[in-house]
């Protein structure tokens, strides 16, 4: 999508949409060629480790995807649907929010920290003895919710300014903006690109994240070597993402699994399942095996106050809450 869209920017929310679902279900090879790369290039980092792939990359990409992002919200700011796009963000309506609501809005978290997946505890086995987790998880929360929220009111302000629907789902970020560039003019490529680029490898950083913790598990536990270990799991990941792809490609006419594609299919089962699951087994080992001295002895920069009420929470509040969702989806299911 980085080099089709950015040759030639849309300049109606049809010939928007028109390209991305194009490219979506009838380019197969396109996408064969795209998934191959993103994830040759996830490899490559990995193979090299956390302190000289993963940490060096991010230093350099997270900064600029900011950057861009927040020009843009200036630049959405001077829009007259901007009003609209604060409107629809943050106007409450307590009558709209479900059960459906919560369960979703809990999953979308968990897979915006990469919860429950082992992403976590590996970085932080990476981390400084001396490293104060506590502020560093909290600056990971704040930044994902400042740049979640200049995200949502650029985005939906474009989608207002060129008359689009704000529920099309994924494919807004890939819709919306090059409309926003193509009014940019003559500088509007260059910004698409510049954009993009950064998308791209704000993803990357995502896949790298997740292909890390099955690659530590082979190394740390099968003294397996760090380029061995990324080999294995990316040929596995490559044979799996494949029968996605396929699947996805509306000429080739899969059957569907369970009334939908193959990969609204493992989202469902990652997101709502697997992810909550992984971390409830998370909390169940942190709060109930290992001992309270040790986890006291791991965080001395936590006042005694605040120890024991994040204990409490670890064993009881947020156990509780996981298991919620999970009963609400699998009653949903059952449904």
């Amino acid at each position: 999508y980085f080099f089709a869209i950015s040759s030639q920017l849309p300049n109606t929310m049809e010939l928007s949409r028109f390209n991305f679902m194009e490219l979506m279900a009838s380019h197969v090879w396109y996408q064969i060629a795209g998934f191959s790369a993103v994830l040759g290039l996830t490899a490559i980092i990995v193979s090299f480790g956390i302190k000289d792939g993963i940490e060096k990359l991010n230093l350099v990409l997270m900064p600029l995807l900011f950057i861009i992002f927040v020009g843009l919200l200036f630049y959405a700011m001077k829009l007259p649907e901007f009003g609209k796009a604060w409107h629809f963000m943050f106007h409450f309506e307590p009558q709209n929010i479900t059960s459906q609501t919560i369960i979703e809005s809990l999953a979308q978290v968990f897979f915006s920290l990469s919860l429950g997946v082992g992403t976590i505890s590996v970085y932080a086995a990476s981390a400084r003895n001396d490293e104060n987790l506590f502020k560093s998880s909290i600056w990971v929360v704040v930044s994902g919710i400042v740049v979640s929220l200049v995200a949502g009111l650029m985005i939906f302000a474009f989608i207002y300014h060129f008359h689009g629907q704000p529920s099309e789902g994924p494919g807004l970020l890939l819709v919306s903006l090059p409309l926003a560039f193509s009014a940019l003019g003559d500088s509007g490529a260059i910004i698409s690109l510049l954009f993009f680029l950064a998308v791209l490898f704000a993803g990357i950083t995502s896949t790298i994240s997740m292909l890390e913790p099955g690659v530590s598990i082979l190394r740390d536990k099968f003294r397996f070597s760090q380029l061995r270990a990324t080999l294995i799991l990316s040929g596995a990941i490559v044979m799996l993402g494949f029968c996605v792809i396929l699947w996805s490609n509306a000429q080739l006419g899969l059957p569907p699994i369970f009334g939908r594609g193959l990969f609204d299919v493992l989202d469902s089962i990652t997101a709502s399942f697997l992810m909550p699951l992984g971390m409830l087994i998370v909390l169940l080992f942190v709060g109930w095996s290992v001992s309270k001295t040790h986890l006291q002895a791991w965080m001395p920069y936590l006042p005694q106050w605040l120890f024991v009420l994040w204990l409490w929470i670890v064993r009881i509040v947020a156990p509780v809450i996981i298991i919620a969702i999970l009963i609400s989806k699998y009653i949903g299911v059952l449904a």
